[in-house]
């Protein structure tokens, strides 16, 4: 898998050294893998906001931005988040490289930092600080106000309701799942992910292995666990499903969902990666070119490929009252690009264009720590590399292939309620 280096540390708790001068700083990453469960979506997401600011050894914001200080601003983060059939939790850390300030033992210093984070929480007797508690409910909430108040972010939550699964299931959580959390509960369900979910800790940057291996077996003592890291799967919705909302807004949010039936491990993903990108993931696709330069339906219009749930969404802010027409366009898209109706100079151009983007994604740490990831979760070398090669072997005939069995499963359009103004007209 390149230049990172795999050790076990424990049962299903394994060290990924990625040894490299490229970057200033080490970044030290902490991935826990549990299989998906919306139950407890509400509460890794208050732990984002519980875990990062405070903890026992640091119980307010300025002490842990004194220790930060001193360790020449390093910084810590916790962040859950979903990726095909898994819920990811992980906790990120960087500090400039000891080498630059003469000083050795700050790799082990920011180890230490950290650690006190991920094991020790501003918490006692099994719950959570609750004044800080509260505090974090309170902005979980605002989040969930934020997010009902942008009518695409909105639509593109009440399409994936519609379509089911898994898929509709990793939204925000509720204020009705938010109001109910009790600190007890979010506490116990932290300390049984620290016991139970897959661990793979990953360190980037110019460190000593031999040292580095030390310094982590020394501060992250992660028990052994039965565990499975398991992420991809490949949805299937068995009917159609039409859905229109109305709120006051002035412009419509039009979402199409369709299956793909092709994962990220498919030998034709890269073909219907490249194949996305002539649809919708390009000013150069058909999508911006037919449906918001030519026609001037929509305001902005794209495809996104979900290679890890096998989704493929197509989004639009659409002029209202031309919903319809957009839809039908975009749906005619879809047809064009299964024909092969695209010329060699667009292929090339998309090809071009997605390479380059991987490339430069060389350059950023979490790019290449989830390259990493990637690599363990998949058990095959999936580097940067790879892909761009992968990406230049693909022809017309392999995007037709890929994209054949494509079916549209959701229709959803959220609109201007009846009798409401567009300020647009006026």
């Amino acid at each position: 898998m390149g230049p990172m280096k795999t050790i076990s540390l424990n049962q299903n708790v394994d060290l990924h050294i990625h040894r490299t001068e490229q970057f200033k700083d080490v970044t030290i990453r902490i991935e826990l893998l549990t299989p998906f469960n919306r139950a407890n979506l509400a509460a890794r997401m208050m732990l984002d906001y519980l875990l990062s600011d405070t903890c026992q050894a640091y119980p307010t914001k300025d002490a842990a931005q004194r220790i930060s200080d001193m360790l020449y601003g390093a910084t810590f983060s916790g962040r859950t988040t979903s990726r095909g059939c898994a819920d990811l939790y992980e906790f990120t850390s960087a500090c400039v490289d000891g080498a630059y300030v003469k000083d050795p033992e700050l790799f082990e210093q920011q180890a230490e930092f950290m650690s006190k984070f991920v094991f020790r929480p501003l918490a006692k007797d099994g719950r959570f600080d609750d004044a800080l508690f509260e505090e974090c409910r309170k902005k979980l909430l605002i989040l969930r106000g934020l997010f009902n108040d942008q009518p695409s972010d909105y639509a593109v939550e009440q399409a994936a309701l519609a379509y089911g699964g898994f898929y509709g299931q990793k939204g925000l959580p509720t204020e009705a799942e938010i109001q109910s959390l009790q600190n007890e509960t979010v506490y116990s369900i932290y300390t049984e992910l620290l016991k139970t979910a897959a661990v793979d800790i990953f360190v980037l940057g110019n460190v000593d292995e031999t040292s580095c291996e030390k310094i982590i077996r020394r501060y992250f003592d992660f028990a052994p666990r039965a565990a499975e890291r398991n992420i991809l799967y490949c949805s299937h919705r068995s009917d159609y499903v039409e859905k229109i909302d109305h709120r006051t807004i002035t412009q419509s949010s039009l979402i199409l969902l369709y299956d793909t039936n092709r994962n990220y491990i498919d030998p034709l993903q890269p073909a219907f990666m490249l194949g996305n990108g002539i649809l919708g993931g390009l000013p150069t696709s058909f999508l911006f070119q037919e449906i918001r330069e030519k026609e001037g339906l929509c305001y902005s219009i794209g495809s996104e490929n979900e290679p890890y749930d096998g989704i493929l969404m197509i989004s639009a802010d659409v002029e209202c009252g031309k919903e319809a027409a957009a839809e039908a366009l975009a749906k005619q898209q879809v047809k064009r690009l299964q024909a092969g109706d695209f010329d060699d100079q667009l292929l090339n151009t998309t090809c071009s264009m997605y390479c380059d983007s991987w490339r430069s994604s060389r350059d950023g740490v979490r790019s290449l720590i989830w390259d990493d990831y990637r690599s363990v979760l998949l058990k095959r070398d999936d580097t940067i590399e790879e892909h761009i090669r992968m990406f230049q072997q693909v022809t017309r005939e392999d995007i037709m292939n890929a994209w054949k069995e494509v079916e549209l499963k959701v229709s959803y359009h959220l609109e201007m309620e009846e009798g409401a103004v567009n300020e647009s007209d006026h």
